[in-house]
């Protein structure tokens, strides 16, 4: 007697629709969050700007705040990770040098990356978030110490290495960097805000660079 097979066509073919419809729902919601914002979106909403219907969502996702999550792991992170990694990893020699080149690389990830920038731009501007939502808030203060913690570790080597200038307290001068960052950022996504990132933006952080790093490591003297 024959016993039927799972057909591997079929599961592969279901398995990508699956795909197909989850990045539909991502990148409609998205849309409406960037440009309606978190709050004044519905889940009808969502569902019929994909296209799809409200047990599709459902399918895919427990609520809008499941999406918010999604939205930073598929559209966000994968572009910020890589220099992420970088910066955690400087090299012992002259971490400031590389730091420097690590920044520039991930204003060129905001300034050229739409996922990247819609994410942060709904993430800094249209999240309204209520007291009801611990799970996203916890989530979004996470992903914002991992940022915070990454540049800490940074200046932390670039002190190691004698690049950090004299009574400059590497904690501070990480915080100094990421409020910097964010508000630069939160500027230049704005649309009545005109700052080029890739010029404007390399050009704030040169001269805080300029301010906080030594030209040349300074040696301990024996």
């Amino acid at each position: 007697m024959k016993t039927d097979q799972p057909d591997p066509t079929m599961a592969r073919k279901t398995k990508e629709e699956a795909e197909k419809t989850y990045f539909a729902l991502l990148e409609a919601a998205a849309d409406l969050y960037s440009s309606q914002g978190y709050a004044r979106t519905t889940i009808n909403e969502i569902a019929s700007h994909a296209g799809m219907t409200r047990g599709a969502f459902y399918w895919h996702f427990q609520s809008k705040e499941d999406v918010i999550k999604g939205i930073w792991e598929n559209h966000a992170y994968p572009g910020f990770n890589p220099v992420r990694q970088a910066l955690i990893s400087l090299p012992k020699d002259d971490p400031a040098s590389a730091f420097r080149v690590q920044i520039n690389r991930l204003i060129d990830v905001f300034a050229r990356d739409r996922l990247v920038s819609r994410a942060m731009f709904i993430i800094i501007h249209n999240m309204e978030i209520s007291d009801k939502e611990g799970d996203l808030h916890q989530f979004l203060s996470e992903q914002h110490q991992m940022f915070q913690d990454t540049i800490a570790t940074a200046f932390k080597s670039i002190e190691k290495a004698g690049q950090l200038k004299a009574n400059m307290d590497p904690k501070v001068t990480a915080l100094s960097c990421l409020c910097l960052f964010v508000g630069m950022v939160e500027k230049a996504l704005l649309p009545f805000m005109e700052l080029d990132l890739e010029t404007e933006g390399k050009e704030l952080f040169a001269s805080f660079f300029d301010a906080v790093l030594e030209i040349e490591p300074q040696r301990t003297k024996t």
